[in-house]
């Protein structure tokens, strides 16, 4: 029988996607050869297995040739008996159990020894970018929730939410989910406005991601709501003014095209030819001449009315609903050893004066294992977490203490290993003033975040800021501060003014009315300066080959005028002498 073997401690290992890994191998024959002989000739197999699936080979050593794989390689000489295996460019489906069997033949192909030895391999996967979003109004007043989520996490990801400068800030629960990834933000201000960044990690690296939230107030959101509105009431009269102005003109037009019988004849008729037909009712019935009719002359059509085309309207994408947690609060649960690291702080910030000594207390929960450890570091004001410096660092019973605040900072309980890590800062300086940050790591305890938050202000650079959150109207004032130390003391007044969102509505609707406004009346004096316009046009004139039943014939008019006229002047006048004649005494018969 062949002996395969592996080193102690390297039958499950754990390696980072992208990198490469070795899977440690080799075999001895039990006649205690040193090296191979010249009768051995070995065949060798790996082979990767699935949960649930078939073999799948990797490499193969056959006649002293290996089978070809860009990312797969023998470390050594299989003379020397070590078949440890190289795998490049690890990716995440590489995870799984890697068998290597080995078979010794001797001269006659007859197979003398055969072996197998497996190795489980687990890739790990740094979180990928993670996507920011927030839900909610940002108005002051309300709540808003900030999402962050890393599509690709081997393990999952823990999240961390920060806000950076003017104001840095570091959340925790409850209001920070650190599994789901969301930051729930209640009551909001306008200083809670800024730039907030969420960071994904495990244990093999991390990712960072950030959305702006800027806090409106109830004034500003109704100005810019009465604007928008009265723009869009302005808009629809306008377009109304239009339409009513173009079906107008449209009727105008088709009253134009009517043709009347017993309409009058244009004055500016021609005279008629001699060779002409008149008749003689002194009407003209109909005119033939040599000269052909001119046909009327074509009208250009005018141009048609614009008929807007409603437009498609877009259709947002409803964000991913995310699992609800605002219903009840979970119920306690016993904390079993290797399962949960839980790290309690103060939640108030501490003040000491300049030159005391601070105790800053850290609590812990979890097994304590071979793989504790604790760290103490410090982040400036004004800085993220990711720029902090380390103090003391606990490992392996041994503490390690780092960086400028190192001679002034110890343990309150060495070894910090029966859940008490609290640490120590004698003779406080201005500089000492941030955030201390108290993290226990015990792997692979990763169930909660093990990490605690001090914040310390040493009492020489206490900053007067005061926070007003909910404002209303009797929040209004005039608000003294008052500095003042073992010498005196000296304050300054300032004036506050809270106006009620109601006034920004009724502005905002005055503006967006004066809007409309402003755009009717330019509307308007546009389409009286047209019609102005088109009054001013010469008018079109009949053309004289328009034919019409009731129309008098040119000429006939006068001729018939001048009949009339002698015949009324035959009526008028009166007989003379010498048209008397003597009457006749015969009777006159009939």
């Amino acid at each position: 029988q062949l002996e395969m073997e592996v080193s102690t401690g390297f039958n499950k290992l754990e390696a980072v996607e992208g990198e490469e890994v070795v899977l440690p191998a080799w075999y001895t024959l039990p006649r205690e050869e040193s090296s191979s002989q010249p009768w051995e000739v070995p065949l060798l197999f790996w082979y990767l297995e699935h949960e649930g699936k078939d073999l799948k080979q990797v490499l193969s050593y056959i006649n002293g040739v290996v089978s070809s794989n860009p990312r797969v390689s023998l470390v050594h000489s299989v003379s020397t008996r070590n078949v440890s295996l190289r795998l490049e460019a690890l990716q995440e489906e590489d995870s799984g159990t890697y068998r290597c069997s080995v078979n010794v033949q001797d001269d006659g192909s007859t197979t003398m020894y055969h072996g197998s030895k497996s190795i489980e391999l687990k890739v790990l996967v740094p979180p990928a970018p993670p996507s920011c979003s927030f839900q909610g109004v940002p108005y002051v007043g309300t709540n808003v929730t900030l999402n962050c989520k890393s599509p690709r996490s081997k393990p999952t990801a823990q999240y961390q939410w920060e806000k950076l400068a003017p104001s840095p800030q570091v959340f925790f629960g409850p209001a920070l989910d650190a599994i789901r990834g969301s930051l729930k933000l209640t009551n909001l201000s306008t200083s809670m406005s800024g730039v907030y960044v969420c960071k994904a990690q495990n244990r093999v690296g991390f990712t960072r991601c950030n959305v702006t939230l800027e806090v409106m107030t109830g004034s500003k959101a109704a100005v810019v709501a009465g604007a928008v509105v009265g723009t869009l009431v302005g808009l629809v009269l306008l377009a109304g003014l239009v339409l009513l102005y173009q079906r107008r003109n449209k009727t105008l037009e088709e009253l134009a095209n009517d043709i009347k019988e017993d309409a009058i004849a244009p004055r500016t008729l021609p005279w008629t030819k001699g060779s002409d037909t008149i008749s003689k009712n002194g009407t003209l019935s109909s005119v033939t001449s040599a000269r052909a009719l001119r046909p009327p002359k074509a009208v250009p059509p005018r141009p048609g009315t614009f008929t807007p085309t409603p437009s498609v309207s877009s259709q947002a994408l409803s964000s991913p609903r995310l699992p609800r947690t605002d219903g009840p609060p979970p119920q306690p649960v016993s904390l079993a050893p290797g399962l949960a690291v839980e790290v309690t702080v103060p939640t108030e910030p501490l003040s000491v004066p300049k030159g005391k000594t601070a105790e800053l207390s850290c609590r812990y929960s979890t097994s304590v294992g071979d793989n504790f450890a604790l760290e103490w570091s410090f982040v400036p004001p004004g800085k993220p977490i990711s720029a902090s410096l380390p103090i003391l660092y606990f490992t392996n019973n041994h503490l390690y203490p780092t960086g400028s605040k190192a001679d002034r900072a110890s343990l309150l309980h060495s070894p910090p290993t029966a859940g008490v890590a609290t640490l120590k800062l004698t003779d406080l300086r201005p500089s000492d003033t941030g955030t201390y940050l108290c993290n226990v790591n015990n792997p692979p305890d990763f169930y909660t975040n093990g990490l605690g938050l001090i914040n310390l202000t040493v009492l020489d650079e206490v900053s007067g800021q005061l926070i007003l959150t909910n404002l209303s109207l009797t929040s209004s004032g005039t608000y003294r501060c008052v500095a003042s130390n073992q010498m005196g003391s000296a304050s300054c007044e300032l004036n506050l003014s809270v106006t009620d969102s109601s006034e920004g509505r009724v502005a905002g609707t005055l503006i967006g009315v004066l809007l409309g406004v402003l755009l009717l009346s330019v509307a308007a004096f546009c389409l009286i300066r047209f019609q102005k316009e088109r009054k001013k046009e010469p008018k079109e004139t009949y053309g004289g080959s328009d034919l019409r039943e009731d129309a008098t014939a040119p000429g006939v008019s006068e001729q018939a005028s001048m009949r009339a006229d002698y015949s009324k002047r035959l009526l008028e006048k009166v007989p003379s002498d010498s048209t008397v004649t003597t009457k006749s005494k015969l009777s006159m018969v009939v």
